[in-house]
């Protein structure tokens, strides 16, 4: 008996943790640039279901709907039309793979309409909101391990690149079923500009190693005049402290770090610099503080 009870437990499939992963793509990359806007989903089969989802789109971006819109009749006979196009849509489902369109459903609303050709007699309906982000917050039970929106770029963009360039992270939220929630970061670069972010060179720290409560000096080089902040943090964790700012000059420049309070240990010293324009360069370098005599 106990055999067949530990035989019975091994076979039991292991539950798969609720973690889906976002992956986002725009084309063209450049600045101020209407860009087409590939966002993908993906999600481990067996897992809990998806029941919303909402994709944070950062500060710079633009987003934007227009134009003839489905109206709810058609949209309920799956029948919106080719002018109210946004793009196209796939789904992988535990039924199935679906594939359809995304549409403009008025201000603030897009639709995604899903069918597999009829091999399922159910279709597959989303209806989301457009603001700081694209969310959806009824997702159909249909154990969705795979979603792709595809917005179509000019001349009906869903998304404006901003004007500085630089990487920017798209961050995925998703909700379960059973209300489990998960985060995901999808980062995509913005290129094209002619501006060059200012140079930190030559950096180095005196001293090295430091007794805790004796402050360090951090001497580096600007390209250009820029404000400097220095951020402390430990080797390993992510979490960093501001411990200085200087309005560095072109050339040298130096800053005095507090270690007063500072646990003995490996810190990595950040060091960002931002010129007038906005254009930021971080750079980092090491400082070791031991314990006090």
């Amino acid at each position: 008996m106990l055999a067949a009870t530990v035989g019975a437990l091994v076979a039991t499939p292991a539950r798969a943790a609720y973690a889906p992963q976002l992956s986002v793509t725009i084309d063209p990359s450049a600045q101020s640039t209407s860009s087409a806007l590939t966002a993908t989903i993906s999600q481990a089969a067996g897992g809990d279901s998806t029941r919303a989802i909402a994709i944070e789109v950062p500060n710079g971006f633009g987003l934007t709907l227009g134009g003839t819109a489905c109206d709810p009749g058609q949209e309920a006979a799956f029948a919106c039309p080719s002018a109210s196009s946004l793009g196209l849509a796939q789904a992988a489902t535990s039924q199935g793979a679906y594939s359809g369109g995304i549409y403009y459903g008025g201000p603030g609303k897009v639709i995604v309409l899903l069918n597999n050709g009829g091999l399922v007699p159910q279709p597959i309906a989303l209806e989301g909101r457009v603001d700081t982000a694209l969310s959806f917050d009824n997702v159909p039970s249909v154990g969705l391990t795979g979603l792709t929106l595809r917005f179509a770029g000019a001349p009906r963009p869903l998304l404006t690149t901003p004007a500085q360039c630089g990487q920017y992270a798209f961050v995925g939220h998703f909700t379960s079923a059973g209300g489990a929630t998960a985060d995901s970061r999808a980062t995509v670069g913005v290129d094209g500009c002619t501006e060059v972010p200012p140079q930190i060179s030559e950096i180095a720290v005196s001293p090295r190693v430091t007794r805790a409560g004796v402050p360090a000096t951090v001497q580096f080089k600007l390209s250009e005049a820029a404000t400097v902040a220095v951020r402390m943090r430990r080797v390993g964790r992510d979490t960093a402290k501001l411990v200085g700012t200087l309005d560095g000059r072109t050339g040298r420049n130096a800053l005095a770090v507090a270690t007063r309070g500072v646990r003995p240990g490996a810190y990595a010293l950040e060091l960002q610099a931002t010129d007038p324009s906005g254009l930021q360069r971080t750079r980092s370098t090491r400082l070791r503080v031991v314990r006090r005599r």
